[in-house]
């Protein structure tokens, strides 16, 4: 079988979860297609194979697991959890958001995503790619020429 790629991985001790997200649509692409996980684009269904494949998931999801108990990069037992990170969305997004809910998966929409890095520009200073990455990307263009001081020989 072919090795699966997982985007992002991220655990959470707290709760002893792990979120395997798949992110799609950034860029110049058409976005997440919504009638994809309506069942009525079985082509793009390839896509998300995690979504789709319920034994490939299970195999994935155990193997994840032993790897990162194995490694002591989680406490043993973690609840996985699938999330889509989509940067663009095209159709319904109300019906693929409850989608998503109804399967218990996780749902950033581009929304989401702006708000999140907006907070994280908006925070104080942090040492963390992340949050120089998004003030970077989200910083402001000046607007108004900065007073003078007239008479400085400055």
């Amino acid at each position: 079988m072919p090795r699966p790629e997982l985007d992002v991985v991220a655990y959470k001790p707290k709760d002893k979860t792990i979120l395997v997200m798949e992110c799609k649509s950034c860029l110049d692409s058409y976005g997440v297609k919504v009638k994809t996980f309506a069942g009525l684009n079985k082509k793009d269904q390839a896509r998300y194979k995690l979504f789709f494949d319920c034994n490939l998931r299970q195999i994935v999801f155990k193997k994840l697991s032993r790897q990162l108990v194995g490694a002591g990069a989680a406490l043993t037992s973690p609840k996985i959890r699938l999330g889509l990170a989509a940067g663009k969305i095209y159709g319904d997004e109300r019906w693929l958001r409850h989608h998503f809910e109804t399967n218990n998966w996780e749902l950033w929409t581009p929304n989401f995503l702006r708000d999140e890095l907006t907070d994280l520009k908006d925070s104080g200073y942090e040492n963390s790619v992340a949050s120089v990455v998004a003030k970077l990307l989200l910083r402001g263009v000046a607007t108004e020429e900065p007073e003078s001081d007239e008479g400085s020989d400055d």
